[in-house]
This record gives C-alpha cells, structure tokens and sequence, in this order.
C-alpha cells in the first residue's frame, strides 16, 4: 500500500521552466495524436 505525501514537483517544476511557449512546442512536437492514431486537437482554437 502507498500513502499520500503530496504533490508531486516535478512535472510542475518542468511546465514552469519551458514556459507557455515552451509547453506549446512540446504539445505540437508530442501530442498530435492519440496512441491509436486519432487527432487529439490540442492545439485547435476552441469555436
């Protein structure tokens, strides 16, 4: 079993240091897809 400790630093740290910019590269460079190939439209303006 596994106790709580709290949140994680990590990922909040990296966000902070590639900045908004930064994540947006990385979303368009990583995330255009889902693993089974369909669109994820992370980067669509929402309508």
């Amino acid at each position: 079993m596994f106790d709580y400790q709290g949140e994680g630093e990590l990922l909040r740290d990296w966000a902070a240091k590639k900045g908004e910019e930064g994540i947006r590269a990385y979303w368009a460079d990583k995330n255009q897809v889902t693993l089974d190939g369909k669109a994820t439209g992370v980067l669509c303006k929402p309508t």
